[in-house]
C-alpha cells in the first residue's frame, strides 16, 4: 500500500485515474490547491473515480453522491464541499 495524492480543481466535476479500490484517507488544501488523498495499491489496474464540487449556499442534487469531506480556502472566505458520484446504485 501507498499514499498517493491528486489535484481537484475547484470546478463542479473532476474526473480522476487512479488504481482501482483506492481508499479515500483525507481532503484537504496544501499550498493553495485543493487535494485528495488516497491509499492504494499502485499495481491494480487504473480505474476513473468522478468528484462533484459545491459551494455552501449552492444547491445540488445528491442522489448518486457520497460525502467525502468540506474544506476552507481563501483564509476560510470559502467553504468547498466534495463529494464521489457513487459508482454503483443500490
Amino acid at each position: 500500500m501507498i499514499i498517493w495524492k491528486f489535484d481537484l480543481a475547484i470546478q463542479e466535476s473532476n474526473t480522476i485515474t487512479m488504481p482501482e479500490g483506492a481508499e479515500i484517507v483525507h481532503v484537504g488544501v496544501q499550498y493553495g490547491t485543493l487535494r485528495i488523498w488516497v491509499k492504494c495499491d499502485p499495481l491494480k489496474p487504473d480505474t476513473n473515480r468522478v468528484f462533484r464540487i459545491f459551494a455552501t449556499g449552492h444547491e445540488f442534487d445528491e442522489r448518486d453522491l457520497i460525502h467525502i469531506g468540506s474544506v476552507f480556502t481563501e483564509g476560510g472566505l470559502y467553504v468547498w464541499h466534495i463529494f464521489e458520484v457513487a459508482r454503483f446504485k443500490k
